[in-house]
């Protein structure tokens, strides 16, 4: 009956501090972050957006320890509302998200990697990675000047930006060691490429995962903005109720 006790106490202090951290903002929020011994247990119950907020302002090595603690349906929210403009990729941002999910260590990664979904690694790669197989001399695809490749099985190459070289691999070693299937997804995506249509669909299946946090395509949250006539801003009007007194 103690340890019952116990554990529920916990809860009650676990969900008190998440709600507290909730409350505050900027740098009150990544200091209690920081200083909170029950870290482990706290972010996994922010919500996905407050969560994104909270990295954004935190400093590199805070932003790690944080997103180290996420679960993967908070990652996978989050690389939702980060990595499209409107209905387009952006590189920058996968670069952003790959360096720093490299920088939680093999544990989360594998934790992750093992529960995303097939679709959302094809989304953080494909605008980063091509792939090909070696050339008649068994060498790799000759790449640009800031770009470098790699092989993980010695006939396919991944090429990628040079900067995130390091972090890729491992992403992709960790991958092809947890699930090797959704890594031969992701070499198949890198071969074929990631063409409009794929990228239309990938847009549309994220529209639906964020409408269930709340969020609406760019579109329909623009329009809500957009100037009224007189004449319509009036038919909307409330009528004036004709058995109350003026």
């Amino acid at each position: 009956m103690t340890k019952v006790i116990k554990a529920e106490s916990k809860k009650i202090a676990v969900k008190a501090m998440a709600e507290r951290i909730l409350a505050a903002r900027g740098d009150e929020r990544e200091t209690l972050l920081a200083e909170c011994d029950e870290i482990a247990a706290v972010v996994p119950l922010l919500p996905p957006e407050e969560l994104l907020f909270t990295l954004r302002e935190a400093d590199r090595d805070a932003a790690v320890t944080i997103l180290s603690h996420a679960r993967t349906a908070q990652l996978q929210a989050m690389l939702d509302l980060e990595l499209w403009d409107k209905d387009r990729l952006r590189p920058e941002r996968a670069q952003w998200w790959v360096l720093l999910m490299e920088e939680c260590g093999e544990k989360p990664l594998a934790k992750w990697l093992k529960n995303i979904d097939y679709a959302e690694l094809s989304v953080l790669f494909a605008p980063l990675a091509k792939a090909s197989f070696q050339n008649e001399e068994g060498e790799p695809p000759e790449g640009g000047e800031e770009e470098a490749s790699f092989s993980l099985d010695g006939v396919h190459f991944f090429t990628v930006p040079a900067k995130i070289e390091p972090a890729v691999r491992k992403i992709l070693t960790i991958l092809r060691m947890e699930s090797h299937q959704k890594y031969l997804h992701v070499l198949e995506t890198a071969l074929v490429g990631f063409d409009p249509e794929k990228e239309e669909e990938a847009f549309a299946l994220r529209n639906v995962r964020i409408a269930e946090l709340g969020f609406v395509p760019f579109e329909e949250a623009q329009s809500i903005y957009l100037p009224i006539s007189p004449e319509k801003f009036w038919s909307a009007a409330p009528k004036a109720d004709p058995d109350v007194e003026g």
